[in-house]
């Protein structure tokens, strides 16, 4: 996938500071600049963007891929950005985010969100990193009280506070936590490893989804091949070529130590080259934002 296969629109305006700052000073995203096209199609938008992340197999790198995403946009955005943790067997969003912070279960907001005025009285339930990226999370454990009408209350009460919710959801798209994101997704990304196995579980879940009637989000989804090492055996061209027949647009994120350490997700940490691949992840799920 090119980066002129990204419409760019006439007028664009880069980011006053941080990180993807410092990439544009450096050309390292000229000249399609993709995260100038991700901001403009945001700024335009109005209403609330629910992007719904899912993965095949455990292990595929959706819960790196939802953070990394989620914090992109937080970075350059002026309205506000949450991840939640739609995962309900053990998700594991909390151990993106820096460590020394203390946030109650997504669960325990269920029921109360009407007694909520204001977005301090939401910041104990949220985890927040560095580039203003805020997390909605589960317990570490199964709880059967996080059912998906916990979900879809939770998902509704965030559309006031948020412009761009995304949702890290579990390995099934048949759950009926992931049943309530897709009734309110407007962009679908899905991740695969690199790797066989991998890949033909994600198929499996795409396959449920054309099953539940989801075939025109898939057309429009945004799939990302996760991890890719240069000494890799796997074709990777090949599940690209794939993919590509199934989704919109496909896109690559690179081997990184620190993403392959599974600790906290840290910008700064980041290779160049990972970095402006989540740019380009960024700009491409925004092209279709209302």
């Amino acid at each position: 996938m090119s980066q002129t296969d990204i419409e760019l629109p006439d007028a664009l305006e880069i980011p006053a500071r941080g990180w993807l700052r410092g990439l544009f000073d450096r050309g390292a995203l000229d000249p399609a600049a993709q995260m100038d096209t991700a901001v403009a199609a945001i700024r335009r938008s109005r209403r609330p963007e629910y992007v719904a992340v899912f993965g095949g197999k455990g292990g595929a790198g959706k819960t790196t891929t939802s953070t990394g995403l989620g914090s992109t946009l937080a970075g350059v955005m002026r309205d506000r950005v949450a991840v939640v943790d739609s995962n309900p067997d053990k998700g594991t969003l909390c151990l993106k985010f820096p460590t020394g912070q203390s946030a109650l279960p997504l669960h325990q907001l269920a029921g109360r969100t009407e007694q909520l005025r204001s977005y301090s009285d939401l910041r104990p339930y949220l985890l927040s990193n560095e580039l203003g990226l805020d997390a909605l999370t589960s317990s570490r454990h199964r709880d059967p009280a996080a059912d998906g009408a916990v979900y879809a209350e939770i998902l509704d009460f965030l559309a006031a506070d948020y412009r761009v919710v995304v949702t890290d959801c579990g390995t099934s798209a048949t759950s009926d936590a992931a049943r309530e994101v897709l009734a309110r997704a407007t962009q679908l990304v899905v991740v695969t490893p690199a790797q066989i196995d991998g890949f033909y579980a994600l198929l499996e879940t795409l396959d449920e989804l054309v099953d539940m009637r989801h075939r025109d989000l898939i057309g429009d989804a945004v799939a990302v091949i996760n991890g890719i090492h240069e000494s890799t055996s796997v074709d990777v061209d090949k599940i690209h070529a794939d993919l590509k027949r199934r989704v919109r647009a496909v896109r690559r994120i690179p081997h990184d130590p620190h993403l392959a350490a599974g600790a906290a997700f840290d910008f700064a940490e980041l290779q160049p080259a990972t970095k402006v691949a989540y740019a380009e992840l960024a700009a491409t799920v925004t092209a279709r934002f209302r």
